[in-house]
């Protein structure tokens, strides 16, 4: 046995102090030719909303290769019938389709927006498949779960459900068909963002207040029936995530980052708090929670800060964290976490960060479970009998590099064919094993 893996077992067994704080590591960027004003992130594929001049668009990247992200396609965006160019500003992908609204227009009180799907099963060449127009507030959010969309404009007290299959009327364009409209409780403030967790989703409001969404039926979501104090705007997994509303100081905003465990999606409980400045955008992914400032290149009045970007990964039970920062970043249009790594769009640039090898080699391991890998070894399939379909899997090298991060299929098996002879170490939320692939 090399002293190199007698090191790693060490630092995997002692963990790393709640107060140790390293550099991430920017992996790659790419040039955005035009202003991105939106990013999501799905599997090995980054779609990137653009907006210049009138003209407005998507650009698919293939990430697989963190380090040398590829161009795939780029899409022009139509105009919906009897609406300005706008730009697009929050997205979402489900089940090969990626829904897309806009910025709203001022030239129509209620203002509107337009709503866009396009077929990316081949993200090589993206579709349009339905562009519309819908009622929309300042700022309008997206989900989805199942065949559905949801559509939360941030004045109203509801949730719009559209079923994604197209329907035709008549000689128009195909659109999407809105099914129903779902009342959420009062508040005295907006709506600031909507967020799903496999069967739940999270509504949030500007007050420091969410309401949840049961999916259990996605054509008809069951709302709760009030508020709950507190803050969920990025979710994945059991673990959640909110910023609450900043206070600016200057140009410093000061707020607080709340943690959450979901291991009963509808009941968030809230693991713990910690007071800091942090901007106003955070994402999740898996035990990985990054945060930064915002920025916006559309709209003047909303506040911008320059807010690094930092990075947090957990201990299981979300007790302590490693915190991390990239130097040099100042802010975003859109922050995305997938895959264990950040994904930062700014006007121009695409970027991917990832914590430093020497943090998620070492993180917390004598906190977590064993888990039952078999076969063990391995060649092709190994099956995880504790896990739950749809749970994060992670499976690292020994030198804590993640080559696999996926979500489980409902067989509970895992392809692990693509991974070069070794041993590897798999994680899937409480429990960690050891896998050889032979």
């Amino acid at each position: 046995m090399s002293l190199r893996y007698l090191l790693f077992s060490t630092w995997l067994l002692s963990g790393f102090s709640s107060q140790a704080q390293a550099t991430l590591t920017k992996l790659s960027s790419v040039a955005v030719p035009s202003y991105g004003t939106e990013l999501v992130v799905s599997g090995t594929t980054a779609y990137v909303l653009t907006a210049s001049a009138g003209q407005h668009g998507l650009r698919v990247y293939d990430v697989s290769t963190p380090a040398t992200p590829r161009l795939l396609s780029t899409l022009a965006l139509p105009r919906a019938l009897g609406t300005a160019a706008l730009p697009p500003r929050h997205a979402v992908v489900n089940n090969g389709v990626l829904f897309v609204v806009s910025y709203p227009t001022n030239a129509s009180i209620p203002a509107t927006i337009v709503l866009w799907s396009i077929d990316v099963s081949n993200p090589a060449s993206p579709s349009v498949r339905t562009t519309g127009g819908s009622t929309g507030g300042s700022e309008t959010f997206v989900a989805a779960s199942g065949n559905y969309l949801y559509v939360v404009p941030n004045n109203l007290s509801e949730v719009q459900v559209y079923n994604r299959t197209p329907y035709l009327f008549q000689n128009n364009p195909p659109l999407l068909t809105l099914e129903r409209k779902v009342d959420l409780p009062y508040s005295l403030s907006g709506i600031i963002g909507v967020k799903t967790s496999g069967t739940a989703a999270y509504v949030q409001y500007a007050n420091n207040a969410f309401v949840t969404l049961n999916l259990s039926d996605a054509a008809q979501p069951v709302s709760s029936p009030g508020t709950t104090p507190g803050t969920i705007t990025a979710a994945d997994g059991s673990l959640a995530a909110g910023l609450a509303q900043p206070v600016y100081a200057g140009s410093i905003p000061s707020n607080t980052l709340h943690f959450y465990s979901l291991s009963n999606p509808l009941q968030p409980t809230l693991i713990r708090s910690q007071a800091g400045n942090y901007g106003t955008r955070v994402a999740v992914s898996g035990q990985s929670v990054f945060t930064c400032g915002e920025t916006s290149p559309f709209i003047a009045a909303v506040p911008s800060s320059s807010e690094p970007l930092r990075g947090y990964l957990l201990t299981a039970n979300g007790a302590s964290s490693v915190e991390a920062v990239a130097t040099g970043t100042q802010g975003s249009n859109a922050l995305v976490a997938a895959n264990g790594m950040a994904y930062v769009l700014t006007d121009t640039e695409l970027s991917i960060y990832a914590f430093p090898n020497t943090v998620t080699s070492t993180r917390g391991a004598s906190t977590l479970a064993p888990l039952a890998l078999y076969p063990n070894p391995a060649s092709r399939t190994v099956r995880l009998a504790q896990a739950a379909p749809g749970s994060s899997v992670a499976i690292y090298d020994l030198t804590g590099r993640i080559c696999l991060e996926t979500r489980l299929p409902p067989s509970g098996t895992l392809d692990v064919s693509a991974l070069s002879s070794g041993l590897y170490h798999v994680r899937t939320g409480a429990a960690v094993g050891k896998l050889t692939i032979q």
